[in-house]
């Protein structure tokens, strides 16, 4: 590259300038009014916008070329200039012969102290770090606008520009304690690599605590930083009064970092039980499955049971209430980098041996949580419905419909035809399905308690004398039923340990020969109520795993394949049985639903299945919302019709669903504007 000929002014780097600094000095002493001015007149390719200048300032190569260019030598380019550094993409810089990482040094704005500024006559590289609060010499506050008429300042222009008296500016500027302002300079001196990444990641935390609602001033970020540090929190800046988190959760940044420093510091800060900070809330924020999972100390598989279990919720967009979170924090017995990473949550079969079986399910149908797949907050609670639908008996009860489908023909479960959403449904009052809950108990409800499956619970429970209400055997139901009177005799313990036989004849898997334990694919079809070559695609898809024999010839183990056959009778519900529910065809219940990416599809050979939990969701949602070509077609319209309305003003989707060309809009089903438009019989 050519050198621009003729400049009056070639600057020289002086003791610590930012490199920015530099190029701007050259600019103002050659006549140019800003620096992305002269910036561009050297390189068309870099255009006027702010970024700009944090990009020419981490880029060596870039940075070399402007200074050949306007006349600066390399050794005063090589003073100031950063270098990049780190494996692969080189994503840190080195800055003061510490490593960073990029995102350390800010150049959006420019902190300068006013009476180094008034001496040298530039600005110094100390001040590009993002954890740059003071002045260790003058014992003052980095500004970045004008103390008197509060301009913002940037590295484009030169600050005190703005026409304000100097002196004036000067006498306005903040004290700071020594020690706060010589933090990171002494980090800088001695040349603490440890130090610097720990400050950097401490810095992080307030961007976190924004988000909320904890915003700091620049008084309280220097006092955090200087106590932090030293693993103590600045006690005068708690509020006693304000809500209480788990120190995880604000330090959620800091858990997943590499550095040493780091982990031994937060695990200082940890010893704190609860934190009070002022303003904080957390009500409303929602975190992803990741940070939800690193919050907890647990793994995927772990979480994948908080799931199922209730203890969290997911929303529709996939992401987890921190509120949630927090109260499992609470409530749990944390150990600190535990070499587990486990919450120390009591197991079901440790539960003290005098508490009943029937103690162990719940009762209550208005405190029983919703799916965990879903969030709270888009659908009604239990409590505040007095009809309840057939799929919200399935998730009060833990039964299949099948099973409940069987007690209301029998009476045992009060209930009648017709609901909002379809008048062949069934519903049934929360009041009778209270008294029938408080009186009965399904042995697939007490299996999930204990961990069991539910074929073994429902055989231990007969091998002690209890006789079922209703199930196989005594009036062709699907699933065993017990009367919770009868099992209050019945301690978990007994339950569990005591060893059994089972009433239908067939003995425990180790007494049973290796022949008697496994089934062919023809059977396991028959179990699964599939054809027998679609059991390879479920050995393949991981619902079971089987072994060959010399024939090459799959067999299973009979205690997998009941375990298997439970869980899809209690758990799942089939695709065609499941579109009756909301009066749509496959094709529009797997667009509206599945595609969209609320409801998850699952694969059973050829049977296609989703979760019941899933349907209840969708059941509620469609009680007041409805697609635009079903809505169309109750009033003998084009399937567009919501469309145009929404276009013209007339009409808003309640609910969006899925992003992009997956998206799927939800109407209010009953809206005066439809009556003015139908043409229906």
């Amino acid at each position: 590259m050519n050198r621009i000929t003729a400049l009056p002014f070639i600057p020289t780097a002086q003791l610590n300038e930012s490199p920015m600094s530099l190029l701007r000095r050259a600019a103002i002493g050659n006549g140019y009014t800003n620096l992305l001015s002269l910036l561009h007149s050297l390189s068309p390719n870099i255009d006027h916008s702010v970024g700009m200048i944090g990009y020419v300032a981490r880029n060596p190569t870039l940075y070399k070329s402007l200074c050949e260019k306007l006349g600066i030598t390399d050794g005063c380019r090589r003073r100031v200039s950063y270098k990049r550094t780190g494996n692969g993409r080189e994503d840190s810089v080195l800055w003061q012969g510490l490593e960073v990482q990029i995102g350390d040094l800010q150049f959006s704005t420019e902190k300068v102290c006013i009476p180094c500024y008034l001496e040298k006559g530039y600005t110094i590289a100390d001040w590009e770090h993002f954890a740059a609060i003071g002045c260790p010499k003058h014992q003052v506050f980095l500004d970045t606008s004008c103390p008197v008429c509060k301009t913002p300042w940037s590295y484009e222009q030169v600050p005190l520009t703005c026409g304000c008296d100097p002196e004036t500016a000067l006498s306005l500027v903040r004290p700071l304690h020594k020690n706060r302002a010589a933090l990171l300079t002494k980090i800088v001196k001695g040349n603490n690599q440890q130090k610097i990444l720990v400050l950097s990641n401490l810095r992080r935390l307030f961007e976190w605590w924004s988000q909320l609602s904890v915003h700091l001033s620049q008084a309280e970020q220097s006092d955090y930083l200087y106590h932090l540090m030293t693993g103590k929190w600045p006690k005068l800046e708690q509020d006693k009064n304000a809500f209480g988190v788990h120190p995880r959760i604000l330090f959620l940044p800091l858990l997943s970092a590499s550095d040493s420093g780091t982990q031994l510091l937060i695990k200082k800060l940890l010893e704190v039980k609860t934190i009070n900070l002022r303003n904080l809330n957390i009500e409303f924020s929602f975190i992803t499955r990741k940070d939800a999972e690193l919050l907890l100390g647990i793994s995927r598989a772990r979480f994948n049971n908080f799931i199922k279990q209730g203890l969290v919720h997911r929303d529709i967009a996939g992401k987890f209430d921190l509120q949630q979170i927090n109260h499992l924090l609470l409530i749990s017995k944390w150990l600190p980098f535990n070499s587990e990473k486990e919450l120390l949550w009591k197991n079901n079969r440790s539960i003290a041996s005098h508490f009943s079986v029937a103690a162990l399910v719940k009762k209550d149908v208005e405190n029983t949580p919703l799916p965990a797949h879903h969030s709270t907050r888009s659908i009604p609670s239990l409590s505040q419905q007095s009809i309840l639908t057939l799929c919200d008996a399935t998730h009060i009860l833990q039964a299949n419909a099948e099973s409940i489908r069987h007690l209301i023909k029998i009476g045992l479960i009060k209930a009648t035809k017709g609901t909002q959403v379809s008048a062949v449904q069934w519903s049934i009052k929360k009041e009778e399905l209270q008294s029938f809950n408080q009186k009965y108990v399904f042995a697939s409800a007490i299996a999930r308690e204990i961990n069991l499956p539910v074929t073994t619970t429902s055989s231990r429970l007969q091998s002690l004398g209890l006789l079922p209400i209703s199930g196989p055997g005594v009036d062709k139901g699907k699933t065993y039923l017990f009367a919770r009177s009868d099992l209050n005799s019945v301690s978990n313990e007994i339950l569990i340990n005591r060893p059994y036989k089972s009433p239908a004849g067939r003995k425990r898997i180790n007494d049973m020969s290796s022949s008697a334990t496994t089934l062919t694919s023809q059977q396991v079809a028959r179990e699964l109520h599939l054809d027998t070559y679609q059991i390879r695609f479920v050995v393949r898809d991981g619902w079971i795993t089987g072994s060959k024999n010399s024939k090459g010839h799959y067999l299973f183990r009979a205690s997998d394949v009941d375990n298997l056959a439970d869980k899809i009778n209690n758990d799942y519900i089939d695709l065609d049985r499941a579109k009756d529910y909301t009066d749509q065809s496959i094709q529009s219940f797997r667009r509206t639903w599945i595609i969209s990416g609320l409801v998850d599809e699952y694969k059973l050979g050829n049977r296609r299945l989703i979760k019941n939990a899933d349907l209840l969701v969708v059941q509620r949602l469609w009680i007041n919302n409805k697609t635009s070509t079903h809505i169309a077609k109750q009033i003998g319209r084009q399937r567009s019709f919501c469309i145009n309305l929404e276009k013209i003003g007339l009409l808003k989707p309640t609910l969006i669903i899925g992003k992009k060309e997956k998206k799927i809009k939800l109407y209010p089903d009953n809206h005066p504007i439809y009556q003015c438009y139908s043409i229906s019989s």
